[in-house]
């Protein structure tokens, strides 16, 4: 009878003696089981599925042969497990191996690694995994996924997948996704392309993108935008519904919203065109910068109050103003900035189109604001 684990287990002194290459081994395995792999070690790690109930393993490390370590793989009901291991001091181990497997294509994988890079392709069923330091690599999977790194970038392309990928420290792009999946970057820039519902619509809930220091782009939320970052630009190519946009040291570029923006930044320009029927639906707009300019484009015929307010402190030798396509009654005043003693200018322009329905407020300090008539 055959029992039901075993243990393969091999130092880096047998494997690369007089040879670079290292091993190779091949375990029969079931459809719909499950992988575990644990890299205690670090390393690599690249995984793809074929029609076979075959798994095949090859280990290569190119690094050096003097390092101490053990991979156990483990045979069970449930799957098979593979765990390497240091058998010597750590600290003077240079160990980096790569593994390279193919799994049945409908297989649940669970990745658990020290650092190091991810890639996996060709797999339906259940896939999950986390490194400290590596980027994560992951296209045409089916089922549901969930992947993290401290220090690496997260991409997933031409997948049908619920779940999450969230990165520290780098960029998540998803990319011809059909399914309901959220991409978080704490440090990083989240990227949508062509991401879709299981019925192969355009996704209906909005696009929510949060990230601590990095860019935020988006080219299709047709179900409107939710986005903010602490540190870059934002750049939506186009929206639908409404759009919120917040960033604390960048420019917002919002280049067709047909719906409502509101809008915020320190030190960066806001340029939004507006765009869709003026008669219908909420087309309010709200944009405030420090330190920027406002350029904002408006549909011919829609009904709008518009409210805009420009300081300029004194700090910036330039004469900061309003330009517009539309009639403004423009008043200025001047005071002293009680925190610096320094005159101030402040110049406020109202205008009233048609009924008024759609309120447009921007206010801007040490910038300009340029209002356009989209015809």
């Amino acid at each position: 009878m055959k029992p039901p684990w075993m243990i393969w287990a091999l130092s880096t002194t047998i494997w690369f003696a007089g040879n670079p290459s290292a091993a190779h081994r091949e375990i029969p395995m079931s459809m719909s089981k499950k992988l575990h792999v644990e890299l205690e070690t670090g390393g690599s790690i690249t995984i793809n599925g074929w029609n076979k109930e075959e798994v095949t393993l090859d280990v290569t490390d190119d690094r050096g042969i003097d390092s101490k370590y053990k991979i156990d793989v483990r045979e069970s009901r449930e799957g098979l497990t593979v765990h390497s291991y240091l058998t010597g001091d750590e600290s003077d181990s240079k160990f980096s191996p790569g593994l390279h497997m193919m799994v049945p294509n409908k297989t649940n994988i669970e990745l658990d690694l020290k650092d190091g890079p991810i890639t996996i392709g060709g797999v339906e069923g259940k896939v999950s995994g986390k490194t400290r330091d590596g980027d994560v690599k992951l296209t045409e999977l089916k089922g549901s996924v969930g992947f993290s790194t401290k220090n690496g970038d997260i991409t997933l392309l031409k997948s049908d997948v619920d779940g999450e990928l969230k990165s520290r420290g780098g960029n998540v792009r998803l990319e011809d996704v059909r399914g309901n999946v959220k991409g978080y970057a704490m440090a990083g820039s989240v990227k949508y392309r062509n991401v879709k519902d299981w019925n192969g619509n355009d996704v209906g809930d909005p696009v929510t993108i949060s990230t601590f220091g990095g860019a935020i782009s988006v080219d299709d939320a047709r179900f409107g935008a939710d986005v903010r970052t602490m540190g870059s630009d934002i750049t939506i190519g186009s929206a639908t519904k409404f759009v919120k946009a917040s960033t604390m040291g960048g420019c917002i570029n919002l280049r067709s919203v047909d719906g409502w923006v509101e809008a915020q930044t320190v030190g960066g320009n806001i340029d939004v065109v507006l765009v869709g029927d003026p008669s219908q639906g909420d087309k309010h707009a709200t944009l405030k910068t420090d330190g920027g300019s406002v350029s904002l484009v408006i549909p011919d015929e829609l009904s709008a109050m518009i409210n805009v307010h420009v300081t300029s402190t004194g700090q910036k030798e330039d004469n900061f103003g309003i330009e517009s396509d539309f009639p403004l009654h423009q008043e200025e005043s001047k005071d002293l900035d009680p925190k610096t003693g320094k005159l101030r200018t402040h110049i406020h322009g109202t205008a009233q189109i048609a009924s008024g329905k759609n309120q447009i407020h921007i206010e801007v300090t040490d910038g300009d604001v340029v209002l356009k008539k989209r015809k």
